[in-house]
């Protein structure tokens, strides 16, 4: 027998071991003929020879097949070599299939059969399968071969090195170097290479391993194994299940569309007519790209699992999922900083003409937005829930609301609330109470401690208003706030007529703070107090640059004095309460003045005026001076002064009135005695006056027996 047939006997029984067929053990070896040689006579070895059309009707193990060619040699061991072979094998079901080549050899059992030259299948659905040597084996009703391989059907085709069809499964197996394509002519249109395929025809899906690379529509697909499932008909591709080290790459993702995956397994479905991707499911360390409007402008999302479903353009994300471990990358887009989002899961909706519209994030929810910059903190907001919406994706986020266990840092500043409210656009974090929780929103800083129903915070560090029960604890300025990068909460120093070592309280009904002014301003019954020290009035203002103090609306404020004691020969503390329509401190001249109805009993004694200026000392609860103005009155150690202006020096315990004129009425036993001048001096410790710059000692003017009412004059 020729060299081209031990070399064909060889290879096919090596590729039919793996099958545990031996499809050419009966077949001995022949002297060496040459492949193409054609005999006239009878070949030598051969028994019997035929030409002309043979027919040979074989009942099989599995099946029956008709062999048919041109020329038929049988030889003494009982096999046969025949010349242009048609082998017709039918089969229960309807899988006939016809095999036609140049050369066949049968066994003696006529149960195998080797083909060679120009070998093609025809399966009675249209497969049609080509190579150039094969083995059909009817024991197990399969064809086999090492070579190369193509194979079609409508519009699927590929092709292969050795291949494998079970007949009886309707398999076809491609050993290696698999190429396929599925959808020819149409949007389903895939190329695929593998290490090797399986097509089952019958189940419509193709099976491939090993290095798969799917190439389709403008996206590169790679995992270790995938099956792709495709339309009956035209061979389109309406599933691929990617599983090992997945990947997808885009090409021209537009903004908002899928630009790349990955993840240890891939589910894709495609749209009936198009092929364009509509479902993915990501399982295994999985990560999606969002295309942006440049490289360096796209959005991530990561989690163990994620599930998302486009639009019918195959580019808008309508739902994205995810779930365990999330993480979502979100570029600068407008003026929105670059954020981070981590949570257990999330979920995105949207519709096909918005895109995704809301999302949901839900378990240790982390919200950061990145300053960009080593001296700006980033702002930082943790929550167990999530909810914002979005115009159109996921980095186009319009507002958000946190619930549970709401914390936000920025900076040294930090902010707890049951609820929180943020709009990205303007730059407002809303911190609010909730009927659930007895928690009210506050928050901190180094220096400063807001406590309130409802806290509005401007991201920017330019303010903070807060509502309801408002509650401020102000603490000695810290050594650090200089450096604290745009802070978002008020931090004045405290005004001179306080204690600089000692916190300090503030209550209202609101606070507003402004950071460009400097200014904080408490509404609505507003208090401040530091120990014995009070300040109250409808309105409290407190200035962060010069650390002044104003109380407007029925100002009243409290301070514990220091004076010295003539008998005792030793200071003591005195009371000193202070009215007005008005109050105002300043720190720059350690004055506090009361306007309008103003009204201070204290060392001074019990003073009433249009205005009242305070001067305090140097030292806490040190009374320099008091001045007065216009329709002034004192009462004081059994004396009634009136005038237009007075001025009290505690040093000296002296007091100096002017008027037009000054009248002093004094109660005594029996009489009231009356004094009056331009500018009267007396002091608290003697019963001299000086009139008019004159020392004299009063004498009795005039016996009432009671004092007139004071007059102004």
């Amino acid at each position: 027998m020729g060299g081209w047939q031990r070399s064909a006997r060889w290879a096919i029984g090596v590729f039919t071991l793996a099958f545990g067929v031996a499809v050419f053990v009966s077949i001995r070896e022949r002297p060496a003929v040459e492949e193409d040689a054609r005999v006239e006579g009878l070949d030598p070895d051969a028994v019997f020879e035929s030409t002309g059309t043979v027919v040979t009707q074989i009942t099989g193990a599995t099946s029956d097949f008709v062999l048919e060619a041109e020329r038929q040699l049988t030889y003494a061991d009982g096999t046969s070599r025949l010349e242009d072979v048609t082998i017709t094998v039918e089969r229960d079901g309807g899988r006939d299939f016809v095999i036609t080549g140049r050369q066949a050899e049968v066994s003696e059992t006529g149960t195998q059969v080797v083909i060679t030259g120009d070998v093609r299948v025809r399966v009675s659905d249209g497969l049609v399968i080509t190579t150039e040597q094969a083995a059909y084996d009817d024991l197990i009703g399969a064809i086999a071969t090492p070579a190369f391989v193509e194979f079609s059907r409508g519009r699927l085709h590929g092709s292969g090195v050795g291949a494998f069809y079970s007949g009886t499964l309707d398999r076809l197996r491609l050993r290696d170097q698999a190429h396929v394509t599925l959808g020819e002519g149409s949007g389903g249109r895939a190329d695929v290479t593998s290490n090797a395929a399986v097509l089952a025809r019958d189940a419509h899906y193709m099976r491939f391993v090993g290095n798969v690379r799917i190439e389709q529509n403008h996206q590169t697909t790679s995992a270790k194994r995938a099956i792709a499932y495709f339309d009956a008909d035209s061979g389109a591709i309406q599933m691929v299940e990617l599983r090992g080290e997945a990947h997808m790459q885009g090409h021209t993702a537009a903004p908002g569309a899928i630009e790349r995956m990955r993840a240890r397994d891939f589910n894709l479905t495609y749209a009936e007519g198009t092929g364009l991707l509509r479902h993915v499911t990501l399982a295994g360390r999985a990560v999606v790209d969002l295309a942006g409007p440049t490289a360096d402008d796209g959005q991530r999302i990561a989690g163990e699992w994620i599930d998302a479903s486009l639009a019918s353009d195959g580019a808008t994300v309508t739902a994205l999922n995810a779930r365990e471990n999330v993480q979502v990358e979100l570029p600068t887009e407008g003026r929105q900083a670059a954020r981070d989002v981590t949570a257990e899961s999330m979920e995105a909706r949207g519709t096909a003409t918005q895109g995704l519209t809301s999302a949901e994030f839900v378990g240790n929810v982390e919200y950061r937005e990145r300053r960009g910059t080593a001296k700006a903190e980033d702002l930082v907001t943790r929550s167990d829930r999530l909810t914002t919406s979005l115009g159109g994706s996921l980095s186009a986020m319009v507002d958000a609301e946190f619930r549970g266990d709401v914390v936000f840092r920025d900076g040294d500043v930090v902010g707890t609330s049951s609820r929180a409210f943020y709009d990205i656009a303007a730059g407002i974090l809303q911190l609010r109470s909730t009927e659930e929780s007895a928690e009210r929103p506050r928050v901190v800083d180094s220096t400063t401690s807001v406590e309130a129903d409802d806290i509005g915070l401007a991201m920017n560090g330019s303010g903070m208003q807060a509502r309801g029960r408002v509650r401020s604890v102000l603490s000695p300025r810290g050594s650090g706030d200089a450096t604290n990068p745009g802070p978002t909460i008020a931090q004045p120093r405290m005004p001179g007529m306080l204690a600089s070592n000692e916190p300090a309280y503030v209550t209202g009904a609101a606070l507003t703070y402004d950071s460009i002014t400097g200014l904080t301003t408490y509404t609505g019954a507003a208090r401040l107090w530091q120990g014995d020290t009070a300040v109250q009035g409808d309105q409290i203002e407190l200035d962060e640059r010069t650390s002044d103090l104003k109380a407007t609306g029925s100002a009243r404020s409290t301070f514990i004095l220091e004076e010295f004691d003539e008998e005792t020969r030793q200071a003591k503390e005195v009371p000193s309460i202070a009215t007005g329509d008005s109050m105002h401190y300043e720190d720059v001249l350690r004055r506090a003045t009361y306007t309008t109805n103003a009204h201070v009993n204290g060392p001074q004694g019990d003073l009433t005026g249009d205005r009242i200026e305070l001067y305090f000392g140097r030292a806490q609860r040190e009374l320099d001076r008091v001045e007065s103005y216009q329709q002034v009155k004192l009462l004081v150690t059994g004396r009634t002064a009136t005038g237009m202006r007075l001025t009290y020096y505690t040093v000296d315990g002296r007091y100096v009135m002017h008027g037009v004129p000054v009248q002093i009425l004094e109660e005594l036993p029996g009489e009231c005695r009356e004094t009056r001048g331009k500018t009267l001096t007396f002091f608290r410790s003697t019963d001299t006056i000086s009139v008019d710059g004159k020392e004299e000692v009063r004498t009795q003017s005039k016996t009432t027996g009671t004092c007139p009412a004071p007059q102004f004059h």
